[in-house]
């Protein structure tokens, strides 16, 4: 059967919000022994593990992505990505994806996050719509752009290295 593209997006919606598990999407697509190896098909940035270790001495480093947990943990794993954060949360997880306050919300109420009145919050992103909400809620937001893209709204850091510096010169 050929499924048009707007029911496979439609069905991994449903699966990065957490109404759907990783089987009912497979099954729904009817891939009777899916793979999940197209998960770790990607480059890791060789300068992020040292930004890791580096500014997990300041900060607590969580990821929060629009994905199905399950497919984060599983990719997380076969790339060796966990020592290097202190949570990844994704949206299934959070039954909430970015760029939606409820996502954030959840996000820092599973994490047991401080107030605002008494930490600051940065949130980077490499989508610039994912930051105006959370700018809203007080946090600082930073635009990841390796292409180039600008902004006139937020601060942008180009590499890890630029993130650690804006990170450094925010709170010194």
């Amino acid at each position: 059967k050929k499924y048009e593209k707007q029911d496979i997006r439609s069905l991994y919606d449903r699966l990065i919000i957490g109404e759907i598990v990783s089987q009912q999407f497979f099954e729904a697509l009817e891939i009777k022994q899916p793979s999940l190896d197209f998960l770790v098909d990607m480059g890791l940035d060789g300068a992020f593990k040292e930004f890791s270790r580096e500014i997990r001495k300041r900060f607590r480093l969580v990821a929060l992505s629009n994905d199905c947990q399950a497919w984060a943990d599983y990719r997380n794993e076969r790339l060796g990505l966990g020592p290097f954060f202190d949570a990844y949360l994704t949206s299934s997880l959070l039954m909430a994806k970015k760029p939606y306050a409820e996502a954030y919300q959840n996000a820092v109420g599973y994490l047991g996050m401080p107030a605002l009145s008494t930490s600051i919050h940065f949130m980077v992103d490499d989508t610039e719509g994912n930051l105006h909400v959370i700018h809203m809620m007080g946090w600082h937001p930073i635009l990841f752009a390796r292409d180039g893209t600008t902004s006139e709204k937020y601060p942008v850091v180009t590499s890890f290295n630029g993130l650690k510096r804006h990170l450094g010169e925010v709170v010194a």
